[in-house]
């Protein structure tokens, strides 16, 4: 008599958790060109998601796997009393650039998320390049005649404005590598370095100063 207790139980709440799940409905989804949802509006009318359930969400229409995670990286809620947060993606414990997606929720109820999630499928995450190889990349695809932490004057500015004797222009060891231009002051540069074949993607010029 017990076992059947034990079983009806189980049955019970797994048929109640499956009910729940079907009583969600999204009344309005965009999807984006890798195939998964960029914009997510839940039907106020059926049973919410409740805040702190994210990861049902990301399971249920984002597919992630083991190997990915979306970490919260800050809040904040608006005058109408509206919470938004935002969760940044990451892959294999490494940070994909620009894939954050945030979730919107209000009276402890989600009632939408956006973002841009990146599906990567079984990519190599350990580098195959030591840093300083990985940086004189970046320098070749720059080159300039000279750089910021070649220049005493400019790492000394840097030093008192931060406050931190060893800061430094020369690039830390990254997958993106910020290339600061001693000819051209108000200029940095961005290189994005992929693995695990570590080529060149792309660089952008931003001006520090207009």
């Amino acid at each position: 008599m017990k076992n059947r207790y034990i079983i009806f139980g189980l049955v019970f709440s797994l048929t109640c958790s499956f009910a729940y799940a079907q009583q969600v409905t999204v009344k309005e989804k965009k999807m984006g060109d890798n195939g998964t949802p960029t914009f997510l509006l839940f039907d106020t009318d059926s049973t919410q998601y409740q805040k702190g359930e994210e990861e049902t969400i990301w399971k249920e229409y984002l597919n992630i796997t083991s190997s990915d995670r979306l970490e919260k990286v800050k809040s904040q809620t608006d005058k109408q009393g509206m919470e938004h947060i935002v969760f940044q993606q990451y892959y294999k414990g490494i940070k994909v650039e620009n894939a954050t997606y945030r979730v919107h929720s209000e009276n402890g109820k989600i009632r939408m998320a956006n973002g841009r999630f990146i599906k990567i499928n079984d990519l190599e995450a350990m580098p195959k390049l030591q840093d300083k190889e990985a940086v004189q990349i970046a320098l070749d695809k720059t080159g300039a005649s000279k750089y910021a932490w070649e220049s005493e004057g400019m790492e000394k500015i840097l030093k008192e404005e931060t406050g931190n004797e060893t800061a430094t222009y020369y690039p830390p060891l990254a997958h993106i590598y910020n290339v600061y231009l001693n000819k051209q002051p108000n200029a940095q540069k961005h290189f994005f370095l992929t693995q695990p074949f570590c080529n060149f993607i792309r660089h952008k010029t931003k001006k520090l100063i207009d």
